[in-house]
């Protein structure tokens, strides 16, 4: 009976233990389908059940083809918006900042002139016609009779140009819109409507280097040979350079002078009266290139200054003034030197500079014509001094160039330098560079620094005229006229002898232009005036005559040349004769403000004039003039021969 006990209760345990297997199984296979459940249900509400297998499509080509990182999509929307307002932006160059310490030193020894040879490309005359972008409409513009005609150039199938050269920077002033306090005659400006990227076709002239950035401060890569076919993809904002990439392994900057557009056709979002070779059509593109050397910084000039020789170092002479009807006197009691005034008026901040006979340089203050500082030099300042807030660039009749430090009741000397020659012109001031032109006939480019001359380049003829920059070009006229490249030791870009068997009067420089996207207005002996495009030096329009132009102005609407015994206006968009208005003895040249312009005679009489109509509306007598005269916020400032430095204000 013991045996039979223990085999039941054996049996009994291992019927138990396999009960307790079932259960643990079973229980094992739920948590198992309810983890099957919990993850299918899971990776339902993921998706992925439902997801396509992944297939590879082709990527398909932008259709801008601009294959570099640099040209985002945040630049392409502001660039269409600029060109939206292209015709709308105010003329104008920069001033640029100083980074020098203000602290005075001894006067420094000039340093040696570089010796790096500038990159020459070949430069040959130009003979041209015109790129011109489009004219106006027929109706809207004064036409004056007059058996001047002018000529405009014909647009169709330009021939390539010749000239080269290499690059530099660009100083701007905020000019002033022209406010129509008369009624005035309708001027066409054209309006670039925004576009997509387009791309046009132009051949090389010559063998054109390629740079990494727009300037000659860029690294060179290559040089393409001439008659070569490149597919052009943007420029800079002025057009001097353009962008070509990605064909025949080129990626790079090239100078529209060394570029022939040609058999391209209109974009549609172009104009209709637009020309199709033109660089206007292409987006500005920014680089993202490294200068070599870097590019001095940009300051507009304050808005009632009047700070170089024709206010502007592109020339216009363009300043914020209305030139009001009712003028009083400005100050309690005249400024007077002890012998006549021998300069032009320079304003800057609170000072109002003039040079005296008694050779002494004289600061009076804007508001109350008080003295603030006199210096006493050993020859006559004949030319308008260059200011550059606090610095005042000086050159006297000996060839003695200064700087100073306006401290504001006195000045402090900074640097001096003799230079090879006696000056021919007051110095223009642009970048980091002061430009005078010489007795020798040679241009200089002088350090502002330092007074160091960094290059001088040798000029045709004898009558070299005040230089003139734009964006990075240096435009020289004497027997020819010439662009040269300011940051290439004054390489020539492109020059002009054909039309210009001298140039009678400082050129004019225009960014944007009216026609182009940038302008130089000349004038040669024979009494023509040109308006060429400023990076190329094509014709756009010839205004023709023969009286001779010894001094011009600009606005957005129309050029004003003043000869001796006239003043004219002259439109911009196709060079027709406005008015003329014949006075005899201007001293300087006319200065225009919004809507009116105002000039000087020797005899004394200060002129206004309606700048739409060439009316007299106002005008005011002094002594005999000396100097040219100076104008900013709302008042005229006029050099007497006896001494005086008269200033009106305008009222209401």
């Amino acid at each position: 009976m013991k045996r039979d006990l223990t085999s039941a209760d054996r049996f009994s345990q291992r019927r138990r233990r396999n009960q307790n297997r079932s259960t643990l199984a079973a229980i094992s296979l739920i948590a198992l389908l309810l983890l099957i459940f919990a993850g299918t249900r899971w990776y339902v509400d993921q998706g992925w059940a439902l997801r396509a297998t992944a297939t590879m499509t082709a990527t398909p080509r932008n259709a801008t083809l601009t294959p570099t990182i640099d040209f985002r999509a945040t630049q392409i929307a502001e660039d269409r918006a600029l060109q939206q307002e292209y015709a709308l932006i105010a003329l104008g160059l920069d001033t640029p900042t100083p980074t020098i310490t203000l602290t005075p030193t001894e006067t420094p020894t000039p340093l040696d002139t570089p010796t790096e040879t500038p990159t020459v490309e070949m430069t040959v005359v130009i003979s041209m016609p015109s790129i011109v972008g489009g004219g106006p409409p027929a109706s809207g513009l004064i036409t004056t009779p007059t058996d001047i005609v002018p000529t405009v150039s014909p647009i169709e199938t330009p021939t390539p140009i010749n000239g080269d050269g290499n690059g530099g920077d660009q100083t701007a002033t905020d000019e002033p819109s022209l406010a129509e306090t008369q009624t005035p005659t309708a001027t066409w400006t054209p309006v670039i409507a925004a576009q997509e990227d387009v791309l046009l076709q132009a051949f090389t002239i010559r063998a054109a280097p390629v740079r990494e950035g727009p300037s000659t401060l860029y690294t060179l890569t290559t040089t393409i040979p001439a008659q070569q076919r490149l597919v052009l993809r943007g420029r800079d904002t002025s057009g001097e350079w353009i962008y070509v990439c990605c064909e025949q392994n080129v990626n790079g900057w090239i100078r529209q002078a060394n570029l022939d557009l040609r058999d391209n056709q209109l974009p549609p979002s172009a104009p209709s009266n637009g020309t199709p070779n033109d660089a206007r059509w292409l987006l500005e593109k920014q680089s993202t290139a490294i200068a070599l050397t870097p590019i001095p910084a940009k300051t507009p000039i304050p808005a009632g200054d009047f700070p170089l020789y024709r206010r502007s170092s592109a020339g216009h002479a363009q300043v914020n003034n209305t030139f009001l009807s009712t003028l009083r006197d400005a100050w309690p009691q005249p400024a007077q030197a002890p012998l006549s005034l021998s300069s032009p008026v320079i304003v800057a901040g609170q000072s109002v500079i003039v040079a005296s006979e008694d050779l002494e340089l004289n600061s009076f203050d804007k508001n109350s014509g008080n003295q603030r500082w006199r210096h006493r030099f050993t020859h006559v300042i004949r030319h308008a001094v260059a200011v550059l807030q606090p610095f005042v660039y000086v050159v006297d009749t000996d060839g003695n160039l200064f700087s100073f430090i306006d401290q504001g009741n006195a000045i402090s000397p900074y640097w001096q330098v003799k230079l090879p020659t006696q000056p021919r012109s007051a110095p223009n001031l642009y970048g980091n560079f002061l430009f005078i032109a010489g007795m020798d006939n040679r241009l200089y480019a002088i350090n502002k620094d330092n007074g160091a001359v960094v290059w001088s380049i040798a000029t045709p003829g004898s009558n070299l005229q005040y230089p003139i920059a734009g964006n990075q070009l240096l435009y020289a006229g004497n027997n020819s006229l010439q662009a040269v490249d300011i940051y290439n030791n004054g390489a020539v870009v492109w020059e002009r002898s054909d039309i210009f068997s001298s140039v009678s009067a400082p050129p004019i420089y225009s960014q944007p232009g009216v026609l182009a996207l940038a302008e130089l207005y000349a004038a040669n002996g024979n009494g023509n005036i040109y308006a060429l495009d400023a990076n190329t030096g094509k014709e756009i329009w010839t205004y023709s005559s023969n009286e001779r132009v010894e001094m011009m102005a600009l606005d957005r609407s129309n050029l004003y040349a003043s000869g001796n015994n006239f003043i004219k206006a002259i439109a911009r968009s196709n060079g027709a004769l406005l008015w003329n208005y014949p006075v005899s003895g201007i001293v300087g040249g006319p200065i225009v403000g919004e809507g009116r312009l105002f000039f000087a005679t020797e005899s004394g009489t200060v002129q206004i004039l309606d700048a739409f109509q060439g009316v007299l509306t106002t005008g005011f007598n002094v002594a005999s003039v000396a100097g040219q005269p100076a104008a900013g916020d709302g008042m005229i400032f006029v050099p007497g021969r006896n001494g005086i430095l008269y200033a009106q204000r305008e009222t209401n």
